[in-house]
């Protein structure tokens, strides 16, 4: 899918990721939040209240932009650097996704 919100045009090598199981285009170096962002996924994370939330503060501290990578539950988009071929998933909760596995996602 075309990136749709980026300031500028980026020039560097992109990388391609999956998203919700679809092929998306990030560029090197930046956030999984920034890729959320430049294809316009603004609803990132449902959290353990089965509440909706997007991006709030962007620098690691509210917690509210949380997603799966590669299988992994709870990463925080806006902390991780973009992986060539990584898997992300939003609004993803292993804890109303059915998995059984709960402990590792209290974490």
């Amino acid at each position: 899918m075309a990136r749709v919100h980026d300031i500028y045009p980026i020039d560097d090598e992109y990388v391609n990721v999956s998203i919700n199981g679809e092929e998306y285009k990030a560029a090197k170096g930046e956030t999984v939040l920034s890729t959320l962002m430049s294809h316009n996924i603004q609803t990132i994370h449902t959290n353990d209240h089965k509440k909706n939330t997007g991006a709030y503060c962007g620098m690691g501290v509210c917690f509210c932009c949380l997603v799966s990578i590669n299988g992994t539950a709870k990463q925080r988009a806006c902390q991780t650097i973009v992986e060539r071929d990584m898997e992300i998933k939003t609004q993803y909760n292993r804890i109303y996704n059915g998995e059984k596995d709960v402990e590792q996602c209290l974490c």
